[in-house]
């Protein structure tokens, strides 16, 4: 009998055991930091067994008793000195049984609590920062990310290396294996090593930008936006701009002001494609209907022959065409031409170049009535041909509402014709716009990071705004199609 009773008593003592070492590992995130006492005693038995679950919660304790003693006296400096040194007994300890989070952590504390308070030129200090790599890498072996990470960092800076230098072929592996493992910064590290042609015997553009977009995927901000430069500037990549449009506003949600304003940019760029098919032909037999088309061509040709497509854009502008007259204020704003043959209009105010004005009186233009400010266009002149063209209304509306030394800031103004473009031309950019200003919710300002209510008399409506962010999202527009969907996750059914 007595056979039988002993297996079944050691079975038990195990399952009791192991069920103890779970309400330990229970108390390091609550209980821990104001009942050390109670964790220490869960789990030492089974410690000094050699359980390694238990080493390392016991370990992991200790460390989160030391964080909780926050400017201690005199008399605890011992007592939190002597935290650390058992907390590293334990790890030590478990991470020798190949714990992988043992080891992840006892090189965190080593390199956290323990390197700094050595000197730098001690052998103590090269003997301790090499135990932090040799855990980090074994952790990073095991597929621990963060570990690779800090396995690459340590690399990058000579931590633990035996000579004490970066050791960069290393510290490019240990990125890359990071980031393929969904660590933004790693990611983001590698392309910049393949841009640079560090650690690698030259630098590969290619290779830098797959690792760049693979960060942008990964939720880094910066890497976004060089994301969406190179798609927009056809650099190392095929040019694709609504992928570059779709980068910049994920850069553009985390608050990168260049790239709201390339955002801006762009969603005209692209919201003018094709527009010159819903303008009618001219009663010029040399002007076309396909005239904003035939122009792009000769901006998108290389070289860029800038002078031909304004050109071509100056007669149909002079006619009243208004997605000419925008593409040729584009081309002066831009910089793309300073002067044009043939545009005998007024020259600079004194506050701008000549060109530059020259793209503010044609941005005008295009915008349509009420856009002018009094410059020499009169509004009857072609009056039969002049149709307001979106983009132009959005990109002049935007310019009025922030100011930017173009054109006088003017709220009411940037407003009236952004409200225009957005239920007279369905442009989708200026829709989701007028929804944010239309609106103080915070979280709409949030979202397009510009939301307050304008003092121009009007009452803004929930219906309104989800009428408007509606039509956007109809459009495809990224930056609609993600308020819609927290509104809906938020609001519920009423916006659903």
């Amino acid at each position: 009998m007595a056979s039988f009773v002993r297996p079944k008593a050691t079975i038990l003592v195990h399952l009791v055991l192991a069920a103890l070492i779970d309400v330990c590992e229970c108390g390091v995130k609550t209980v821990v930091p104001y009942n050390l006492e109670h964790c220490t005693k869960v789990t030492e038995y089974a410690a000094n067994r050699g359980d390694k679950r238990a080493q390392y919660n016991l370990g992991f304790c200790l460390i989160q008793a030391f964080s909780a003693k926050k400017n201690p006296s005199e008399s605890d400096k011992s007592r939190t000195s002597q935290l650390l040194s058992d907390s590293r007994y334990w790890l030590t300890r478990a991470a020798r049984q190949d714990d992988i989070e043992a080891q992840f952590q006892l090189a965190v504390l080593l390199e956290k609590h323990f390197l700094p308070h050595i000197p730098l030129s001690s052998g103590e200090y090269s003997a301790v920062a090499q135990e932090v790599l040799k855990w980090y890498e074994r952790a990073a072996r095991h597929g621990h990310t963060k570990a690779q990470h800090n396995t690459a960092v340590c690399f990058a800076e000579g931590t633990g290396t035996h000579d004490g230098t970066p050791h960069h072929a290393e510290a490019l592996h240990w990125f890359e294996a990071a980031g393929a493992g969904g660590d933004p910064f790693s990611a983001f590290a590698a392309a910049r090593y393949w841009g640079k042609g560090t650690g690698v015997p030259e630098a590969n553009m290619l290779n830098a930008v797959m690792w760049m977009e693979k960060a942008a995927d990964l939720g880094h901000t910066q890497a976004a936006f060089n994301t969406a430069t190179f798609y927009h500037r056809g650099q190392f990549v095929g040019k694709n701009l609504s992928t570059a449009l779709r980068f910049y506003h994920a850069a553009a949600d985390d608050g990168h002001e260049g790239a709201m304003n390339n955002a801006m940019l762009l969603q005209q760029e692209i919201g003018n494609e094709g527009f010159g098919e819903s303008v009618p032909a001219s009663k010029d037999g040399d002007i076309t209907d396909d005239v904003c088309k035939r122009g792009n061509v000769f901006e998108q040709s290389s070289p860029p022959a800038y002078n031909q497509a304004a050109q071509m854009y100056l007669r149909a502008a002079q006619s009243g065409i208004a997605c000419a007259q925008y593409r040729l204020a584009l081309l002066y704003l831009r910089r793309h031409v300073t002067q044009v043959e043939g545009d005998v209009g007024g020259g600079s105010d004194g506050r701008l170049p000549r060109g530059r004005a020259r793209g503010v009186t044609w941005l005008r233009r295009a915008a349509g009535k009420g856009a002018d400010n009094g410059d020499e266009y009169s509004d009857s002149e072609n009056a039969d041909k002049r149709h307001s063209d979106g983009p132009a209304m959005n990109h002049l509306g935007l310019l009025l509402l922030h100011g930017d030394g173009l054109v006088v800031k003017n709220a009411n103004k940037a407003y009236d014709l952004l409200a225009r473009a957005a239920y007279e031309t369905d442009h989708a950019g200026s829709q989701v716009q007028v929804a944010a200003l239309q609106h103080e919710a915070a979280d709409v300002a949030t979202w397009y990071q510009r939301g307050r209510l304008l003092g121009n008399g009007s009452t803004p409506t929930v219906a309104s705004m989800r009428e408007l962010l509606g039509r956007a999202a109809a459009h495809n527009h990224t930056t609609a199609l993600t308020a819609l969907a927290r509104l809906c996750g938020e609001k519920g059914g009423t916006w659903c």
